[in-house]
């Protein structure tokens, strides 16, 4: 009877699995314009019961192989980590408040039984009593997997008694709802400013249309493009002041307090698991090793650095001196890019306004895409089948030798509650286990400028730098 209730437990779930778009593997497109809060709460509970249903065979098996341990313990890795990368791209790009806000509680919820996975006593040791009696019989690339799983386990409490890792599974649970938080915050701040036209003296015609409102004003929302848009060009420095402060004080002040308590628990953290700090504890599998590795680095570099910074920052200065003398002697932060991008058209005849009508948005992408084909022998497609969460995101497809590696989305502009910079989000892994396969995706999340109605979006060349950049991520 037990037998035939495990059976019908898991006969369930593979057919919640099969029938929620963000659980398939079939290398079809996700649906994302149907995804609910109901989907999201699904989809992380059918996880949860699947994984627990893993962990029960591989704690239980009587003859340990590569296929009932190694195998599924990197199938239950796949699994919660695959939900976590959707739930992650959901929370950050779509504008429903329902289904944003139910992806970052699922995602937290999801995250914290990732987490408390590290002390799952019977895992850690079906992990560890397979690498004592196995190890010899596996290769290279399956022992660092297992090794790497075996310290990762050990990192965070295994070594500890079980009376000195209890508190770890609520801090570990502080620790992901204050670092959500963090984020959230950033992403759904709403601050804008007020200006009169003034305040606005060398901002370009078509960007003052799209700023102004019928009384007269002009209200510029606080967004990476109109941060750069300001202080690369307003001429009023109290303008430029205001803008850099807003920026930079996005979900302020709400955020002090996530911080300071995120500061705390990390070092609670870290201390229940007998390290010095959080950064020690950050640094015990990396390559450096030790938080004195780096701030050496770190120190190094500033000594290295700092006179040829000195330098330019006195250059810039006394720039500023010679074309506005009335302006206050000193240099400061929001000077930067108003002086730098003047300097450049003065002292070098390099008007950045100018270059940016060589990279215009499409040109640029389609100019883009040949280079990495060119290097890589691959092939980019437009893809006119992948639904999208919002209606500007375009999607493409990845061929190689005449087979399908992979697809992704690019979701280029700024738009309320969108994560606010610039990063490359998984979307699936890649995985294969004998005849099936199943494909990867990713999206760029991405804030360049969008342009107006009679301007296309033109990119400065540090965007087109961070366009390469973030791209290599997504086809790495």
């Amino acid at each position: 009877m037990k037998k035939i209730i495990i059976s019908s437990l898991l006969f369930l779930t593979q057919v919640g699995f099969a029938q929620n778009i963000l659980l398939q593997h079939d290398n079809k497109a996700i649906n994302f314009t149907k995804v609910t809060p109901a989907t999201l709460q699904e989809s992380v509970t059918l996880v949860i019961k699947s994984s627990d249903e893993k962990i029960k065979k591989i704690t239980t098996v009587k003859t340990q192989t590569i296929a009932n341990t190694l195998v599924a313990f990197d199938d239950l890795q796949y699994e919660i980590t695959d939900l976590s990368m959707k739930l992650g791209l959901i929370s950050s790009t779509y504008s429903d408040d329902a289904i944003r806000n139910m992806a970052y509680s699922e995602s937290e919820k999801l995250s914290v039984y990732s987490s408390n996975l590290s002390l799952n006593e019977p895992l850690y040791k079906a992990l560890k009593k397979f690498e004592t009696s196995q190890k010899s019989k596996l290769s290279g690339a399956q022992k660092k997997f297992l090794s790497e799983a075996v310290i990762s386990f050990e990192k965070n409490g295994m070594k500890l008694n079980s009376a000195q890792r209890k508190p770890l599974e609520a801090l570990n649970k502080k620790l992901i709802e204050l670092g959500n938080a963090f984020d959230k915050n950033i992403a759904e701040s709403k601050d804008s400013l007020v200006f009169d036209a003034n305040d606005l003296k060398g901002i370009d015609p078509e960007t003052l249309l799209s700023w102004q409102r019928p009384n007269g004003k002009y209200v510029v929302v606080i967004t990476g493009p109109n941060a750069i848009t300001i202080s690369e060009n307003a001429a009023n420095s109290t303008t430029r002041k205001k803008v850099y402060l807003h920026y930079k004080d996005r979900a302020y002040p709400q955020n002090i307090a996530v911080l300071d308590s995120l500061l705390y628990y990390r070092n609670a953290f870290a201390k229940t698991l007998g390290f010095s700090s959080y950064a020690a504890y950050a640094l015990v599998d990396k390559m450096a090793e030790k938080p004195e590795t780096v701030w050496s680095f770190e120190n190094n570099l500033v000594t290295k650095i700092t006179p040829l910074a000195t330098q330019e920052v006195q250059t810039i200065t006394n720039f500023k001196h010679e074309i506005d003398p009335n302006e206050s002697p000193e240099f400061n932060a929001w000077d930067f890019g108003y002086y730098s991008k003047k300097m450049l058209t003065k002292n070098y005849q390099l008007n950045s306004d100018e270059l940016k009508e060589y990279f215009e948005m499409n040109a640029t992408l389609k100019g883009m895409f040949t280079v990495y084909e060119s290097l890589l022998g691959i092939q980019i497609k437009p893809a006119s089948n992948m639904p999208v969460w919002d209606a500007k995101v375009q999607t493409y497809e990845m061929w190689s030798e005449g087979h399908k590696i992979g697809s992704f989305y690019l979701d280029l502009f700024p738009r309320a509650n969108k994560y606010t910079h610039f990063a490359c989000f998984p979307i699936s892994q890649y995985l294969k286990r004998e005849a099936n396969e199943s494909l990867p995706q990713a999206a760029l999340i991405c804030n360049f400028p969008e342009g107006t109605t009679n301007t296309p979006s033109l990119l400065e060349h540090q965007n087109v730098v961070t366009l390469f950049h973030e791209f290599g991520h997504l086809v790495h």
